[in-house]
């Protein structure tokens, strides 16, 4: 069978180019599920999306994922691998990608769990904790910050989401948050944007770019955002500008749009 034809058939957003297979087994006595597939290649725009093989078994409320992948990309090839583990209430995965560019590389993964419970008017609520984790790119070696998302029926709450360069004990910028689904409640939005002396330069350095350097220190304050966004900054610094070796000074940027 053409499985090209599949993308159309079911309005896939990717074309299946050869052949797929999926194996499993459903034990409703013991309440057990095992699945085993292999899609050697699926094309995405232009990518290319190589030997995707799949794994998910389940015993009751609980479970286990595992998805590995290859994509095809212009500037070589990236590993991408998931794995998830579940059981009643709680989920918590492992996403890790690599890819063999000499001279691009990155390497890392990002590790989260999120549990899911109902408040008091049976609503769900959705909490995701992110741990610290390793993200090689380029030059640099980052690290993910501990932080938290708390998404209810009323608000989402971020709490110190962002990176550290590893091995430093200051961040280089995270966003805490707090957004409301009620568009009355919606003036208490608000964004923040914060920098703890943070080169520019040095993440720049990992896409090669070096003809830009400058510290950052401060933070950016979005407020209503959905009604009448209004954009704070008090104590906000970029200093020590340098463009192409020509030295343009210290801005000093106190606002309010």
């Amino acid at each position: 069978y053409n499985t090209q034809k599949l993308g159309a058939i079911f309005a896939l957003p990717a074309n299946i180019l050869q052949p797929a297979t999926l194996r499993g087994n459903i034990n409703t006595i013991d309440s057990k599920i095992s699945l085993d597939g292999n899609i050697p290649l699926v094309g995405y725009d232009n990518m290319q999306i190589e030997n995707t093989t799949l794994s998910f078994n389940s015993l009751d409320s609980a479970f286990q994922g595992i998805i590995k992948s290859k994509l095809q990309m212009e500037n070589g090839v990236y590993t991408l691998g998931l794995n998830a583990k579940g059981a009643n209430n709680t989920i918590h995965a492992t996403l890790n990608a690599n890819n063999n560019d000499t001279t691009f590389r990155m390497n890392g993964n990002i590790e989260a769990m999120a549990e899911f419970l109902k408040d008091s008017r049976n609503n769900l609520e959705t909490h995701l904790k992110v741990f610290p984790t390793d993200l090689n790119v380029g030059k640099l070696k980052l690290q993910m910050l501990p932080s938290t998302i708390l998404n209810t029926a009323e608000k989402t709450e971020i709490n110190n989401f962002g990176i550290t360069f590893a091995g430093s004990d200051r961040k280089y910028f995270f966003v805490d948050a707090l957004l409301s689904s009620d568009s009355t409640a919606s003036v208490n939005d608000s964004i923040r944007v914060s920098f703890d002396r943070s080169q520019i330069g040095d993440l720049l350095g990992a896409f090669n770019i070096d003809n830009i350097k400058a510290e950052i220190d401060g933070s950016i304050l979005f407020k209503k955002t959905a009604s009448q966004p209004e954009l704070l900054t008090q104590g906000f610094k970029v200093a020590d500008i340098i463009i192409f070796n020509d030295t343009l000074g210290t801005l000093n940027l106190d606002s309010q749009w």
